[in-house]
């Protein structure tokens, strides 16, 4: 089953001129406030995330977001299957759809990226077409060159549709301050997610924070 998440249908021009696969950094927009993942999960019944659970199998990386007004939306990662948990009715009312795109088995691979925000990227004058729009591309903008080059790597596998989503939110700790982040990308043969954080001192730009991150990819099922 497809997940409702944006789309391109049309396969763009891949990577930013110089050949560096990254792109020029820009804000982030921070004018919501984002709520705790853990404690929106716990607002789905654990029947739907039960069912969540068993269509992905043992989880890898997950979040929960809401909109205002909706009812709590949450992406997991599992070895067995990206899915979406996504509310239909008015909120209050549990009516989810569930659905997801599953991966083959023992397909999974993963590399850490650590290092300082987008330290590849070219000037934004210099670049080509960014392949994501919205939240994706301002987070996307601001990642490690070789994360923002795995993002983009489903576009390489020949898919005229490729289908992405992404959630990131910002936690004020007493030393500095923690993005976290999460993201996926999948075409028609290959899915990739990439999870972790960015950590920045107090008194520090936030373009100097460091990332802690794990990219992912899977081979999808047929």
């Amino acid at each position: 089953m497809s997940l409702p998440v944006p789309m391109r249908s049309t396969l763009p021009e891949l990577y930013a001129a110089g050949g560096s696969g990254a792109f020029g950094s820009v804000p982030m927009d921070f004018s919501a406030e984002a709520e705790d993942p853990d404690t929106l999960w716990m607002t789905i019944s654990e029947p739907i995330r039960h069912r969540a659970r068993e269509r992905s199998g043992p989880i890898l990386a997950w979040w929960a977001s809401r909109e205002k007004g909706r009812s709590a939306t949450a992406v997991v990662l599992g070895e067995h299957g990206l899915v979406t948990v996504e509310p239909v009715g008015e909120a209050g009312k549990e009516v989810y759809r569930v659905s997801g795109v599953n991966l083959q088995p023992g397909s999974f691979r993963s590399f850490e990226v650590t290092g300082q925000s987008n330290s590849e990227a070219r000037p934004a004058t210099a670049e080509a077409a960014m392949p994501f729009e919205g939240q994706m591309e301002l987070l996307m903008r601001n990642l490690p060159g070789r994360a923002q080059r795995h993002l983009q790597a489903p576009y390489h596998d020949g898919s005229s549709l490729v289908r992405y989503g992404s959630f990131y939110l910002r936690w004020d700790r007493p030393v500095g301050t923690e993005l976290q982040v999460w993201a996926y990308v999948f075409g028609t043969s290959r899915l990739v997610f990439v999870s972790g954080s960015r950590f920045t001192r107090h008194g520090e730009s936030e373009t100097l924070g460091t990332w802690q991150l794990t990219c992912r990819s899977a081979a999808i099922a047929s």
